[in-house]
């Protein structure tokens, strides 16, 4: 929880420090190569689960843990190793791979909803699949942890 928060920080703290991340006139490579990344490594994740036989709901949190990265340490980098015209060029990269992976992220888990690959029921409304836990106890564990526990405790 802490390293999510220090992340989140300094995601703001870069964004509202005065430094200017443009993100225009950038070439084409950029907007392309910047989230490759992303993109293979949600396939190649999917398809390495898939040929795993990991269950759909398991597939789709192997592609999360995957690509989705801490853009927080590659932030903290730039600010380490560039100044000026370089610091604005070289911020520009975890910036747009953040906001590609926010999107890709967000469109990869709606679409695995609705084709059913997670827990949620792809009917249920969005906002209560939002707000609510579908994890399903495994009662196996639990007769094991309790036994665990007995034999402890005896």
């Amino acid at each position: 929880m802490i390293g999510n928060i220090a992340g989140l920080t300094l995601i703001i703290f870069s964004a509202v420090t005065g430094e200017s991340t443009t993100l225009k006139g950038r070439p084409v490579q950029f907007y392309l190569g910047v989230p490759l990344p992303i993109i293979l490594g949600l396939i190649a994740s999917v398809i390495i689960s898939t040929l795993l036989h990991l269950k759909k709901p398991e597939r789709v949190t192997v592609a999360v843990e995957c690509f989705y990265q801490n853009t927080g340490i590659a932030i903290a980098s730039c600010f380490t190793l560039f100044d000026g015209d370089e610091l604005d060029k070289a911020l520009g990269i975890p910036f747009y791979y953040t906001g590609m992976q926010t999107a890709i992220l967000g469109l990869y888990c709606l679409i695995s909803w609705k084709i059913g690959w997670t827990k949620a029921p792809a009917n249920e409304n969005i906002w209560t699949m939002i707000s609510n836990t579908y994890e399903v106890k495994d009662e196996e564990n639990d007769d094991d942890n309790n036994q665990v526990d007995e034999e402890v405790h005896l």
